[in-house]
């Protein structure tokens, strides 16, 4: 399997992935057109886009690609928060626990914490992706404030890291909007967490380390984040 793009983050998301014989999406927060450019203007050749929650960054697009024709697989609260009518073809509901085929691809969905902007819990799943191509298998897992799982060996894992712990903020008050610092602890993965959720995983198999949604508002972070994963994880690749 191989990650042709991603770009992930506050301001959207999308990623498209490949074994060779399908692509399939992740997210539906960017245009279609700036997808379509960034993975050489084969957008018509992706077999479906798989939406883990209704949070605009993530799903704001959605419409827009299912009028090109394309079908989009999402919760039911997702469906509910965009407003779009179903039932039509284009429009698949998915559950936790649930598997479904994408063309080569068989994803199992399951529940991932996450809230909304006023502390209420929101319907979020992260994805459990087997190519029957290439007998591959990746986690996918972002916007969680923690994950209890342990899960099967993988060749790719691509988890957030969205910000750095630290004990005194006094530092880097520059950066610091209170609000939303304050949801990001109750809502996304930090450094130290995303850490200690990997320890706790066989990567007997692993071939690729991916961070998802990292933080623009902690000064030199991606440098950071990527010198304490390979310190941590010094044989395995890490792509930020």
């Amino acid at each position: 399997m191989k990650v042709l793009w991603s770009k992930t983050g506050s301001k959207g998301n999308a990623s498209v992935i490949s074994d060779g014989q399908t692509l399939i999406q992740i997210a539906a927060g960017i245009s279609p057109e700036k997808v379509n450019q960034n993975i050489g203007y084969n957008l018509s050749d992706v077999s479906g886009i798989i939406v883990s929650h209704a949070h605009i960054d993530h799903s704001a697009f959605i419409s827009r690609f299912m009028r090109l024709g394309m079908k989009v697989y999402a919760n039911e609260e997702t469906w509910l928060k965009t407003q779009i009518s179903r039932p039509t073809r284009n429009a698949v509901t998915i559950q936790s626990g649930k598997q479904f085929n994408v063309g080569t691809f068989v994803v199992k969905p399951f529940d991932v914490y996450h809230v909304n902007s006023d502390g209420t819990p929101c319907e979020n799943l992260g994805f459990l992706i087997y190519s029957t191509a290439t007998k591959e298998k990746m986690l996918w897992i972002t916007d969680a404030s923690y994950i209890e799982s342990r899960f099967p060996a993988m060749d790719y894992i691509c988890i957030e890291c969205n910000y750095i712990d630290v004990d005194d903020y006094s530092s880097e008050l520059q950066f610091v909007n209170t609000f939303v610092e304050g949801r990001r602890f109750r809502s996304h993965l930090s450094l130290d967490r995303c850490i200690q959720f990997l320890k706790q995983q066989d990567l007997s198999h692993i071939k690729e380390i991916r961070l998802l949604h990292l933080t623009e508002s902690q000064g030199d972070i991606y440098n950071i984040i990527y010198n304490r994963m390979k310190k941590e994880f010094n044989n395995i690749k890490i792509i930020i």
